[in-house]
């Protein structure tokens, strides 16, 4: 998007450049999101294999899911290991 490239923040990168380490991904990159991980993972937990009656339950199902959803398991799609596989 443009504006992470904006004037403000690359000067922003660059003040902090000791702090922050800026990794630019592919502009089109779902694999690369671990917010679409988060998606791809309540997919299979709640829909696979599963077929609701209603629009209601399909929606108690994914807040399930989410009430569930332990910050550990976020994080892990975000670890380099399971972004880029082992380095």
């Amino acid at each position: 998007s443009p504006c992470h490239r904006a004037k403000a923040v690359m000067q922003f990168f660059e003040q902090h450049r000791r702090r922050i380490s800026v990794l630019w991904l592919p502009k089109y990159s779902p694999d690369l999101n671990p917010q679409e991980q988060v998606w791809k993972d309540m997919k299979f937990d709640v829909c696979h294999n599963y077929m609701f009656g209603t629009a209601n339950k399909l929606a108690w199902g994914i807040r399930g899911y989410f009430r569930r959803l332990e910050p550990g398991r976020v994080m892990s799609f975000c670890s380099p290991d399971y972004l880029f596989g082992k380095l």
